[in-house]
């Protein structure tokens, strides 16, 4: 099954000493669309990983 999706990021901020961003994240399947709005962080190894909610 085919998925398509876009990630837009938005306002930064900083939590725990990291740089973040509120990140909008919408998945396209079976003809249903789901939204997350999530945070994002840069961790100290340069990969950006979600919040846990």
């Amino acid at each position: 099954m085919p998925i398509d999706g876009t990630i837009t990021p938005h306002d930064s901020f900083e939590a725990q000493g990291m740089k973040c961003r509120k990140v909008t994240l919408v998945a396209h399947a079976k003809r249903q669309t789901q939204t997350w709005t999530p945070s994002a962080c840069k961790h100290s190894d340069g990969k950006w990983k979600l919040l846990k909610q």
